[in-house]
């Protein structure tokens, strides 16, 4: 495991995780039941995924996930 945060932040919906490894995996996990609800390749470009954070959006449809590698910082929106 190389990062993990928690997804999505909006009160009233369930609160998952979001945790990525050094295969370029990306998990979503559902923390009431630990059951892994979907994977996903994360990018593949300047090595695993360092660090996660959710970004606020103004748009509540939305949800913005910002990740950091060794040489790059980019922005997924609604991964999932």
């Amino acid at each position: 495991m190389t990062s993990i945060v928690w997804y999505p932040l909006t009160p009233g919906k369930d609160r998952n995780l979001v945790i990525t490894n050094d295969e370029y995996k990306m998990r979503l996990v559902m923390t009431n039941d630990l059951i892994v609800k979907q994977t996903s390749l994360g990018p593949t470009y300047g090595g695993p995924i360092k660090k996660l954070r959710v970004v606020p959006s103004t748009d509540k449809e939305k949800t913005l996930l910002a990740f950091m590698t060794d040489n790059k910082v980019n922005l997924y929106t609604n991964i999932y």
